[in-house]
């Protein structure tokens, strides 16, 4: 049996496909059962099922489309931005979402991540034999955690993560999405590819690379500076984490001329030195929008 959630955010819709019935599936995840059962508590059953914010969509599957495409048309009151890293090596990484509140009053809701593979194949008890979006593992698990982000404010969660060794890499995607869990309603949503993640500090195209940011030196012990080109006006911001996700420095203005340099002094926001570890860098301006590692010494 395959149930299927969407997760609704502006101009896409994320389906993950749980194949939650029988462990005579290959692609059988309890974690995703576990879920699925929030949806779908009991018989009858029929199948293939989509729910979106914990709403059938009903039955024949012609109804999906229009059932979708309504609830995608509607104003969301969040924004999720994505980023992180991968070693192809290791098979492991680290993923980072950031939940912004753009409306007036707080949302509570709890946060989920999954990665999911595309092109399986399995020939199902309904005849289905390729799929898609397929839940391969909850990070770290199918409970989620509660998060409350306050008015005009934003939290950030990172989840450690690691590929099975059969997975296919460039079919793999990471979902996350924050859901109230009274009402089962999506605020907001968001993927990335899994290889995305192994390119964020590799610039092949020449024209990129000479508009890259380059911290240096890195790895540093008394500070930091990262070096990139924008036109001279352009709006930038670098948010810098650490390991655990927790924002600690934001460095922000306006490029004065066409190469900029911007110090990190190694300290955060309230002036305190920042501990030996590794950091990620978040750099957000309207030409650029990439993301990478520095280590602290």
């Amino acid at each position: 049996m395959l149930a299927q959630i969407a997760i609704d955010y502006p101009d896409h819709v994320a389906a993950i496909e749980m194949h939650a019935s029988s462990t005579n599936d290959p692609y059988y995840l309890l974690e995703a059962r576990n879920r699925w059962m929030n949806y779908y508590p009991g018989p009858p059953f029929y199948y293939p099922t989509l729910y979106v914010d914990g709403t059938d969509a009903g039955w024949p599957y012609t109804l999906w489309r229009p059932f979708v495409e309504n609830r995608m048309n509607q104003p969301s009151p969040m924004a999720v931005t994505m980023w992180g890293d991968y070693d192809q090596g290791s098979l492991n990484g680290t993923i980072y979402a950031q939940f912004k509140n753009d409306s007036p009053q707080a949302i509570t809701g709890r946060v989920y991540f999954v990665i999911t593979e595309d092109s399986l194949f399995f020939t199902g008890s309904n005849g289905d034999a390729w799929h898609n979006h397929v839940a391969r593992d909850y990070l770290p698990d199918e409970v989620g955690e509660e998060i409350t982000v306050a008015a005009s404010d934003s939290a950030t969660l990172s989840r450690p993560f690691t590929i099975g060794a059969t997975w296919v890499e460039d079919m793999c995607e990471i979902v996350t999405w924050i859901q109230n869990e009274g009402t089962q309603e999506t605020y907001q949503g968001g993927k990335v590819n899994l290889l995305d993640l192994t390119s964020i500090d590799e610039e092949v195209n020449s024209d990129l690379a000479s508009r890259a940011i380059k911290p240096v030196p890195n790895p540093c012990v008394d500070g930091t500076q990262f070096t990139f080109s924008l036109p001279v006006g352009s709006i930038y911001a670098i948010d810098l984490y650490d390991i655990s996700g927790r924002q600690v420095r934001s460095l922000r203005g306006a490029a004065s001329q066409n190469t900029e340099a911007v110090k990190w002094n190694l300290k955060d926001d309230n002036g305190v030195e920042v501990s030996t570890g590794v950091y990620f860098y978040r750099f957000m301006s309207s030409e650029i929008q990439t993301a990478g590692k520095l280590v602290v010494r």
